[in-house]
């Protein structure tokens, strides 16, 4: 997100039901009602771009995505509706490892994650002037759908002050510094200028011992595959192997792509 948003949040309210797949249904639900508008929103404000119903959208403006290795996601993300809608909004998407997302995503670098999860079960209404006022608007509007949510009077409570006290806690557990520590040591921008990748860094996330010869040719191909990047917008894998490094191999020492 960026500063002064004025976009809506998101909260979704999920009862489950025998025959659907929960995770397929609710990954569906966020693609379409909350990742999709963004890059549109993004390219309006900042490109003064309005995208025209059915008009592809020029390579320029491409945007990427990433996300783990949930099969849900891979699922959404590989249908052919899917990459018809996404190849017409110049969308790239990549996919983390699911082994590698808690070295290569940032936000899971960071102690984030911890903060929030200690902050929730001590941060309450009680204890927060601030979200008194918030608290009363989510009660008459959960009152005023009553019919629809169903919910149990203690269930309610808890839900209300925890979606009252939120703000307050993300504001705490995901200030600037600790998100941008996560980018830091996942080597996605460097600790001192803070706007360029740090190769170190990269190379520190790896698994496996990285021989001297592999960082050479990091070294040595880090100019073709910029001016590719740039030109292309993406590096394919068949580019990387083009130029000679070797592919990521399973726990049965097989190729994966």
């Amino acid at each position: 997100m960026t500063a002064n948003e004025d976009c809506k949040g998101y909260v979704l309210f999920w009862r489950s039901h025998p025959t659907w797949n929960m995770d397929l249904e609710r990954f569906c639900i966020y693609r379409n009602t909350v990742f999709l508008p963004y890059p549109e929103r993004v390219r309006r404000i900042k490109n003064k771009y309005k995208m025209e119903k059915g008009k592809p959208v020029p390579k320029e403006l491409s945007a990427v995505s990433w996300f783990d290795g949930d099969n849900s996601q891979v699922k959404i993300i590989t249908s052919e509706e899917q990459c018809g809608i996404e190849k017409l909004l110049a969308l790239i998407k990549n996919k983390h490892s699911a082994a590698r997302t808690g070295t290569e995503q940032p936000v899971e670098v960071t102690i984030a994650f911890c903060v929030l999860k200690y902050l929730t079960r001590v941060v309450t209404v009680s204890n927060t002037p601030s979200a008194h006022g918030l608290y009363r608007d989510l009660d008459a509007a959960f009152k005023k759908h009553e019919n629809v949510l169903k919910s149990k009077t203690r269930k309610r409570s808890v839900l209300l002050d925890f979606l009252a006290t939120l703000p307050t806690i993300v504001s705490a557990a995901c200030g600037p510094e600790t998100i941008h520590q996560g980018f830091v040591e996942a080597g996605m921008v460097d600790e001192k200028a803070k706007n360029c990748p740090d190769f170190e860094n990269i190379v520190a996330t790896c698994h496996q011992t990285v021989i001297t010869d592999e960082l050479r040719l990091c070294h040595e191909s880090f100019g073709p595959l910029l001016k590719y990047q740039l030109e292309h917008g993406h590096v394919p894998d068949n580019i990387y192997k083009q130029l000679g490094f070797r592919r990521d191999r399973n726990e049965k020492d097989e190729e994966v792509r």
